[in-house]
């Protein structure tokens, strides 16, 4: 059999769903579209950068090639950014982003012959996607989030979970916006000891809930405290605003340094070494004090943004009898409306309003000038 009919034989896939609909909102040409599929800042209409971010891009020019691992400097400033802790040679890798780092772990787990894990039933798709390509069986904890996160049903669920995988969100919970508050992660941190759970963690978004860093990592600081096996698998896409250049580490919490070349092994044979020029930039930032500071104001910023987006969104929904009243209940960039799929597309084909099939918006793209468009536009699909 030749290979164009082995192709033939392949079920029909579509596309990426998120890509898609990124793709339709760059071909309609209505000048009132507005984007709330793809999960970024936006300022103006426009990808938000960070200030202290463009002052650094032209000072980043090495282009060699880095080590397995990454950049050490790298990695050590992201180690102790992301844990609290200063860095005393744990296993840190530089990774392809946060899904990269989520891949890595996953490759990780099946070459110790791991075969199930647990995801929360409302979670990235890209989730179920990285997991299933690894072969894993793939089950779900209870996370319900309407009206508010029932965390009865949470720790029930997770008090049934034993010896096996469990994938946490640290904060920003995407699709919902819903989070786990701190009392409930250090009940959850106590059922996974005593069930003898490995935790891997996507730390996604760390600091736009609070502003504060070293607030919005509580539940990682909590893991690694009490010692459990954790794969914390962190991005800086949303933090720094470096999308493109696929910046993110993965942070091994298991004290033996004989899985080293192994991991080592597995990233040879995936990309062999990570870019450079992000990891550059995050190090110029992290190492220097005044850079630092500079960078987490602008965070806050971005926090104190989304925040009055969520007072005017609430407002604006209330005046026209919509009652999202949970929406004051998220963080992040991230609510999931109650709108079905017939009405999503509705909104797309009528009003050029793009957004995911599970009713995700990204509440960075709303602002005061299309805020009332989508408003309006939702009341009449309501109708």
């Amino acid at each position: 059999m030749n290979i164009i009919n082995k192709i033939d034989k392949l079920e029909e896939l579509g596309e990426d769903k998120i890509f898609g609909i990124v793709n339709e909102y760059k071909d309609d040409e209505r000048d009132c579209k507005i984007n709330l599929a793809i999960g970024v800042l936006v300022d103006d209409n426009k990808l938000f950068k960070f200030n202290v971010v463009k002052n650094e891009e032209d000072k980043c020019k090495t282009h060699g090639y880095l080590s397995i691992s990454g950049n050490s400097n790298f990695t050590k400033l992201h180690y102790e950014l992301v844990t609290g802790n200063k860095y005393t040679d744990e296993l840190v890798y530089q990774t392809l982003s946060g899904t990269g780092a989520i891949s890595l772990a996953a490759k990780v787990l099946n070459m110790l012959d791991y075969k199930d894990i647990y995801l929360p039933s409302s979670t990235w798709t890209n989730h179920n996607n990285i997991f299933k390509s690894n072969n894993f069986n793939i089950n779900y904890y209870d996370y319900i989030t309407k009206p508010r996160l029932d965390n009865d049903k949470l720790l029930e669920s997770l008090s049934k979970v034993k010896n096996s995988l469990v994938l946490f969100q640290s904060c920003c919970h995407n699709p919902t916006g819903v989070d786990i508050e701190n009392d409930t992660w250090d009940k959850i941190v106590e059922l996974m000891k005593q069930n003898n759970n490995i935790v891997i963690i996507d730390n996604a978004y760390q600091g736009l809930v609070s502003g504060n860093l070293d607030e919005d990592n509580y539940s990682i600081k909590k893991f690694i405290s009490e010692k459990i096996p954790s794969f914390i698998c962190s991005s800086h896409a949303k933090n720094f605003g470096l999308y493109g250049q696929r910046i993110g580490g993965l942070i091994i919490n298991i004290d033996n340094k004989k899985l080293n070349n192994y991991v080592k092994k597995i990233i040879r044979s995936e990309y062999s070494s990570p870019p450079y020029f992000g990891s550059s930039i995050v190090e110029n930032i992290l190492s220097n004090d005044d850079k630092y500071k500079l960078w987490a104001k602008e965070v806050y910023g971005q926090v104190i943004k989304l925040k009055k987006i969520r007072v005017h969104l609430y407002t604006k929904l209330r005046q026209n009898g919509i009652m999202w009243y949970d929406i004051m209940n998220t963080n992040g960039l991230f609510y999931q409306t109650n709108l079905g799929i017939e009405q999503i597309k509705k909104l797309k084909i009528k009003y050029g309003i793009y957004m995911l099939e599970n009713g995700r918006i990204n509440l960075a793209a709303l602002n005061l000038d299309n805020m009332s468009y989508f408003v309006n536009s939702v009341k009449k699909i309501l109708k």
